[in-house]
């Protein structure tokens, strides 16, 4: 929002905010409000945009960009990172600290494309350091704290101790390292634990959490401004453009012993 916000001063236009909880019907209430507010752009940030949210925008007549983790299943302007080689690096990062079980805890079940991507990533780091994927490794929560406590408790419940676990999301993975704790292992000592997305909790945390970095500022920034270009009919090079990341070592990740 800082990353919107700050770009559309920069070229003389104001920002109406309309936050929905990511519920769907209070969604395409809110793009109904700004339709008839005269909105020259929107900008939709959204945990799952679906065919619903596009083609009402796209009947307004509203140029729009997406940040949202379904955005790249539609043909539409969107801005990410690029989750593959994201998820491979992090994944390569802690095969090459020396776990080869490692747990990959992911935040949604749902078939998209990051979904798709983020698996293929830890498949290929595993395939390519020989190491055979388990699927009793692979568990599916949501992006809260709980859901990741739930998810660490079951594999811990299940007699599955990894070396470590990769979380796609910072609060699963904070929750992750406290249902580690509560089962009696030690962070990193027992269990190493790296997040996805490097949220303001990850290094105000203890152990602080090591986790790839997404640009969120910036992608919001790349966002209003492919929308500005939409209003002013420029050019646009790509509909889908992604943003490098970089992977911030921490404290909940050590060398295996």
């Amino acid at each position: 929002l800082n990353g919107i916000e700050e770009v559309a001063k920069m070229y003389d236009y104001e920002i109406l905010l309309a936050n929905t909880y990511s519920d769907k019907e209070q969604e395409l209430k809110s793009i109904n409000l700004l339709r008839a507010k005269q909105v020259e752009g929107i900008v939709m940030v959204c945990w799952k945009v679906e065919e619903d949210h596009i083609n009402y925008i796209q009947n307004c007549g509203i140029p729009a960009t997406y940040i949202s983790k379904t955005a790249r299943d539609y043909d539409i302007y969107t801005v990410s990172t690029s989750n593959k080689e994201a998820t491979y690096d992090m994944t390569k990062y802690l095969i090459d600290k020396g776990h080869e079980e490692i747990a990959f805890i992911m935040t949604s079940k749902d078939d998209t494309v990051l979904e798709r991507e983020r698996l293929s990533g830890y498949e290929q780091a595993l395939n390519e350091s020989n190491i055979k994927l388990d699927e009793s490794l692979i568990k599916y929560g949501g992006t809260t704290y709980e859901a990741g406590y739930e998810s660490m408790k079951e594999l811990l419940e299940e007699g599955i101790v990894p070396q470590a676990a990769f979380v796609t999301g910072d609060e699963a993975a904070i929750g992750a390292i406290n249902a580690a704790c509560d089962k009696g292992y030690k962070v990193p000592e027992d269990i190493s634990v790296a997040g996805f997305n490097d949220v303001k909790i990850a290094k105000m945390y203890r152990p602080k959490l090591t986790t790839v970095y997404q640009p969120l500022y910036d992608m919001g920034a790349v966002a209003i401004r492919m929308v500005i270009k939409l209003i002013n009919k420029e050019h646009l090079e790509s509909k889908k453009i992604e943003l490098p990341y970089k992977i911030i070592e921490r404290e909940s990740v050590i060398p295996r012993k």
